[in-house]
């Protein structure tokens, strides 16, 4: 299992994000860079922690549809594994990243395509789901794969910095009995070493880590005692 740094960035400035409330985001804080430059701060967990891939949520795209094309270029020029919420709707911005299609956004799973990450983005474990789609997130994910997505994210948003852990457990376990060849990645709430393993238990390919890493819960030291790995090209390969 790889772990991937997170970055919730607005106006160029790396924020801290609690419970999806984004109105009430400030200024990153991190023990792992002074500021809140995004590019430093993933600078940062590749040279401290030793990371390969961060995970992007371009709040401004995510609001208003206006990706930062400019950061994304930067942080990919860094090296790094590169995924990226830039609000897709029904089309995003081709580059050397990764396009995460987030439920949140997409005007419907038409949008859907291989070679997309599709994110499962939930509050309180309920789909935030739009006209058009499914009902429940089982069917949601199983419309995904039907439309040739190899790669899930499953997030609730309700936990992003709650450090309650990741809450999707069952869903995760039957998405990995049910889709063996599936990349899936899990977010939201992941606190510690304890989480990460009881994810790796369940086989899942990878884990969005924020607050844990910022807040120097999880460091290097942790990370390298943990079944995981911080190859950079872990994603791309396995899609390949």
């Amino acid at each position: 299992m790889h772990i991937i740094g997170v970055l919730d960035v607005r106006s160029g400035v790396a924020l801290h994000a609690a419970g999806g409330r984004r109105a009430e985001y400030g200024p990153l804080s991190s023990v792992l860079a002074p500021g809140s430059d995004p590019v430093v701060l993933a600078r940062a967990m590749r040279d401290v922690l030793g990371l390969g891939e961060v995970y992007v949520a371009d709040l401004d795209a995510i609001t208003d549809g206006t990706p930062d094309l400019g950061l994304y270029h930067a942080l990919a020029g860094e090296g790094l594994g590169l995924l990226v919420d830039c609000g897709m709707r029904e089309t995003a911005p081709e580059g050397p990243w990764r396009v995460v299609a987030g439920l949140e956004t997409l005007a419907g799973p038409e949008a859907l395509r291989e070679g997309l990450v599709f994110s499962l983005d939930l509050r309180g474990g309920v789909p935030l789901a739009g006209p058009g789609w499914r009902e429940g997130p089982r069917a949601i994910v199983a419309e995904a794969v039907r439309r040739g997505v190899r790669s899930v994210i499953v997030l609730d948003l309700a936990r992003v910095g709650g450090g309650a852990g990741v809450g999707t457990e069952g869903l995760l376990a039957w998405m990995r009995a049910e889709y063996p060849g599936l990349e899936i990645i899990a977010g939201g709430g992941v606190s510690g070493v304890a989480d990460l393993e009881r994810l790796a238990s369940l086989g899942i390919d990878g884990a969005l880590v924020g607050s844990a890493l910022h807040d120097g819960r999880l460091g290097r030291r942790e990370l390298v005692g943990l079944a995981c790995h911080a190859d950079p090209g872990a994603a791309y390969k396995k899609q390949t």
